[in-house]
């Protein structure tokens, strides 16, 4: 026996099956965090969702973006890991358990052809203290009050106590008169500058910069160290990811000077130091630790030790 069935009938099954086909649950789709730290009153958010939103549009996921209120609470969430992408400074990265197996370091910012890094530390004095080596800060020190950026800060606290090491003070706790932090780069020097502190140590760019606004700079600090070029931090990116995100993830930031250079700009706006480059390279840990190297090997690593969780 057959049942004929009308065209509107069939109309309406067509329409059912349709609406039953896509009624069915979906795969969820993945979802990212791109995290990085705060600097002073700058979140960074700003600086990263160019880059968060560019990843969501080419590697088929959603993402939000996170900053964390200090290098080692990022450190802290990484430990437990919260974020999938990060965006971290030298000695966060150095601070990282290297035994750790959730996160590798996959790219960093290269500075471009024909610039040269602005990334170094850089050591002054009052000009009134007449002192003008690491020597000469060594045999006064006990009478000297040390002014550094941040616990977490690269060229603001980790480089300056290397170069401290390196003339023979191996724990400035223990020989200066006192040490603080002003949480920023550029108020350490102004702090020198007023006299307010003997010595101070930040990121040698601010000093560049306020001696091209006021030359008279140089009649108030003597600058006694500067360090070499400093690598740039890392991008982090968790080990659990599947290949292929993480494929794609670094396809996007090796090529984001071509695809989205405003990304690009959005990210390096949020680091001084990030400024002369001009694109994302592979980066390893040896890298960074050829460098470590090259500022004290081992003692290097005992300085770390001090600021690891």
């Amino acid at each position: 026996m057959f049942i004929r069935i009308g065209y509107s009938m069939r109309n309406q099954l067509a329409i059912l099956l349709l609406l039953v086909l896509f009624s069915q649950p979906t795969a969820a789709q993945l979802s990212l965090q791109v995290a990085t730290y705060q600097y002073a009153t700058n979140n960074r958010l700003a600086n990263i969702k160019p880059l968060a939103d560019h990843l969501a549009s080419r590697c088929s996921c959603t993402t939000n973006v996170k900053s964390y209120e200090s290098v080692n609470a990022m450190l802290t969430g990484m430990q437990a890991n919260e974020s999938d992408v990060v965006l971290m400074n030298t000695f966060g990265y150095l601070l990282l358990d290297l035994k750790q197996k959730d996160y590798k370091p996959l790219v960093a910012l290269q500075i471009a052809a024909g610039k040269t890094s602005t990334y170094q530390s850089i050591i002054v004095v009052r000009k009134s203290s007449n002192l003008i080596s690491l020597e000469g800060v060594k045999q006064h020190a006990s009478s000297l009050n040390l002014l550094l950026v941040n616990p977490g800060s690269t060229s603001g606290n980790l480089v300056p106590r290397l170069g401290f090491a390196s003339g023979g003070i191996d724990s400035v706790e223990k020989t200066f008169k006192s040490v603080s932090y002003s949480k920023n780069h550029a108020k350490t020097l102004q702090e020198i500058i007023d006299g307010n502190f003997d010595i101070g140590a930040f990121g040698s760019e601010e000093y560049s910069k306020a001696l091209a606004k006021d030359s008279s700079i140089l009649e108030k600090v003597n600058v006694v160290w500067l360090s070499s070029d400093i690598p740039l931090g890392p991008v982090m990116i968790k080990n659990s990811l599947n290949k292929k995100t993480q494929k794609c993830i670094k396809q996007e930031l090796l090529t984001l000077h071509l695809r989205n250079k405003e990304a690009l700009e959005a990210v390096k706006a949020g680091w001084t130091e990030a400024i002369p480059a001009d694109r994302y390279v592979l980066i390893t840990d040896k890298d960074y630790q050829r460098w470590l190297n090259s500022m004290g090997g081992k003692q290097a690593l005992s300085i770390i030790r001090q600021f690891s969780q």
